[in-house]
């Protein structure tokens, strides 16, 4: 086996975690569970994807435009891992904990970064396919096309994602780059990660635009793609007509540039993972005064510090609040009239009619928008995984368990808590929210934000990771992770669905007893998660390896 394909086999051993789930003893439920959540997911995801593109077919396929289902399909893949591995990249490409051990080895750097691009396509693969194939089904069931199509199918989505993960790559070498070459390397890079974040968020909101601009001076759609996305043209091409002449472009369009990014970018791979690698002392120390605090507020200095020194566990935890202050800085500024504009992505329309019909809405959006950037920012899901091999020095300090829990939910609260406070009063500028709507705003959100912090906690103890070699596979990977970060969304959706229920079926159509019976529930929750935090979260604790 050549030493690529050893590399590629380690890592996707550790990625996957195969040889902790083999050697494993009494955690064959936890696999279940494991497994059966993942599948539960996809097969959720696969149909949300199929019922949105069937819909979207009986409307195009009235207008001979059927091929615009498999071109947006793959520019919402394309956009997808773009922004996903941008981040993942900081950890697999820069920073691993591996990066010693492989440069000792007789390996060329440029085989060494060749592995590291694959394993960011691992997961990519996955999201590529889910969008890819369910839209790619809907289309064959609408078209008159050969079953060779699902053939081409195939081929493409090897390729696909080839291409935005060279161009997330380049932006996650950029940033390192740039913060390798400064004294506080992690901070530097964080906020220039977020820089990007709010840049990329802000061109979105102008796609609409472009694309109109672009189309508007192009002879065809397949024209105007050919301008601004040609692999989207040539997918697209390849498949409805089954075209190898397109098959072949989309490949040149995709493993060229990989190909030249791993040529290029090799000579610095070394030289900037040694740099991020560097600590800087200061010189000058001076003996001062000793200062002491609490057993918890050193252990939330001391998480606060793990936390900030982390740009990927910053940047996969705060986005959710990130996109919501952004959306509530647009509101303060732009006014109701003015947002709605935003959300209806056009500038000339009369709205007026819009307003009325979403006057009362309104007065909601921003609670529904703050619970959904709580329910995804929760930094406590995989905070005792990142202890990893340094577990042991916080079993062995004089401390009890439930304040070290307190001081990993306290950095949780420290973000969302102000977040929730600043997005609230900006809303209330923005929407001329009641005072009554803005107590609700402030309230709900903030018993939401407990359980979600609280609850993390209780979910890593029992999925810990705590073997691992970037942060990356502890943060964005790891079952404890995907599941705290999706308990805030899926709560929400449950309470929207009993709402919908009572409203069919009991006819209570007042919103304030139902924001009363969800603080009440909330507030339970709370309770509760903190009783079993502190009686079977202790137990999970002290069971943990080191």
């Amino acid at each position: 086996m050549s030493k690529l394909g050893i590399l590629l086999k380690a890592n996707i051993i550790n990625s996957l975690g195969i040889n902790n789930i083999k050697n494993a003893k009494g955690s064959g439920a936890k696999n279940t569970f494991a497994g059966a959540s993942l599948l539960i997911g996809i097969i959720a995801i696969g149909a949300l994807i199929v019922i949105y593109a069937s819909g979207l077919a009986m409307m195009l396929n009235q207008f001979g435009m059927l091929d615009l289902i498999l071109i947006s399909s793959v520019i919402m893949s394309v956009l997808f891992v773009l922004f996903t591995s941008i981040y993942k990249a900081q950890g697999v490409l820069f920073g691993s904990k591996d990066f010693e051990n492989l440069m000792s080895l007789p390996i060329k750097p440029s085989v060494v970064l060749t592995s590291k691009m694959l394993e960011l396509l691992l997961l990519n693969y996955l999201f590529t396919a889910l969008v890819l194939i369910p839209t790619s089904i809907v289309y064959f069931r609408n078209a008159s096309v050969s079953p060779l199509f699902f053939l081409f199918m195939l081929i493409s989505i090897l390729f696909v994602p080839l291409l935005p993960v060279v161009v997330a790559s380049i932006c996650a070498f950029g940033l390192s780059y740039i913060s390798s070459k400064t004294k506080h390397k992690n901070i530097i890079l964080t906020v220039l990660s977020i820089i990007f974040l709010v840049g990329f968020m802000a061109a979105s909101f102008k796609m609409n635009d472009i694309m109109n601009y672009v189309i508007a001076n192009s002879s065809s759609i397949a024209s105007a793609m050919t301008k601004v996305f040609p692999p989207a043209y040539y997918y697209a091409d390849a498949l409805a007509n089954l075209s190898v002449s397109s098959l072949g472009m989309l490949i040149i369009w995709s493993v060229v540039p990989f190909i030249i990014f791993v040529a290029i970018f090799a000579r610095s791979f070394k030289s900037i993972n040694l740099r991020l690698g560097e600590t800087f002392k200061k010189s000058n120390y001076k003996m001062t005064s000793l200062k002491t605090s609490s057993p918890t507020v050193a252990l939330f200095k001391k998480e606060l510090r793990r936390y900030l020194s982390s740009s990927i566990y910053v940047m996969n935890t705060s986005v959710g609040m990130l996109l919501v202050l952004m959306a509530a800085v647009a509101a303060a500024f732009v006014g109701a009239e003015g947002f709605i504009k935003i959300m209806m992505q056009s500038g000339d329309a009369d709205i007026t009619m819009a307003i009325n019909a979403m006057k009362d809405m309104l007065q909601f959006m921003p609670l529904m928008l703050i619970c959904f950037g709580v329910g995804i920012s929760c930094t406590t899901g995989s905070s005792i995984s990142l202890e990893g091999k340094n577990l042991w020095i916080l079993k062995s300090s004089p401390v009890k368990a439930f304040d070290i829990f307190k001081g990993k939910i306290a950095v949780n609260l420290a973000l969302t808590i102000p977040s929730i406070i600043l997005c609230t009063i900006l809303f209330w500028i923005g929407f001329d929210l009641t005072f009554v709507n803005t107590m609700w705003t402030l309230l709900i959100p903030t018993l939401l934000a407990v359980l979600v912090a609280v609850s993390g906690v209780i979910i890593n103890l029992y999925f810990p990771k705590m073997e691992w070699k970037n942060e990356t596979q502890v943060v964005k990977q790891s079952l404890s992770s995907m599941v705290s970060m999706f308990m805030g969304v899926i709560l929400v959706a449950i309470v929207i669905g009993i709402c919908y229920l009572s409203i069919k079926y009991l006819h209570i159509t007042n919103i304030y007893v139902y924001l009363a019976g969800i603080t009440v529930l909330l507030a339970i929750l709370d309770v509760v998660s903190v009783i079993i935090l502190k009686t079977k979260g202790e137990n999970l604790f002290n069971k943990l390896g080191c």
